[in-house]
């Protein structure tokens, strides 16, 4: 679990080739962030309620990261600012989903 860098977010493509051992990204989000899920969707100026874990990434941060975003927000193709004190978590499954079997 980490706190989000704001600027400089992106979608990243080709999460629905990955699975989790969770369930859904969302479910993985929940398990592992220690919070409740959100009311509103993470992108910076969203009021949307948040539908799904979203996988995205950041050059500033290493590795790629689960946010809770709207359907609308998870279809974006540029880069987006986070709201701040949105809690992300990670998507390697070797810090997170592996370590519960283990």
């Amino acid at each position: 679990m980490t706190k989000a860098v704001v600027t400089g977010w992106k979608i990243k493509p080709g999460k629905s080739d990955r699975a989790c051992s969770s369930g859904t990204w969302k479910d993985h989000w929940l398990v592992f962030s220690g919070v409740t899920w959100p009311p509103y969707c993470s992108v910076y100026g969203c009021l949307q309620v948040p539908t799904l874990g979203a996988i995205i990434d950041n050059p500033a941060v290493a590795g790629e990261h689960i946010a809770p975003l709207c359907h609308a927000c998870n279809s974006q193709v540029v880069r987006f600012k986070l709201n701040y004190q949105v809690t992300l978590v990670s998507v390697d499954q070797a810090q997170t989903c592996e370590v519960l079997i283990t």
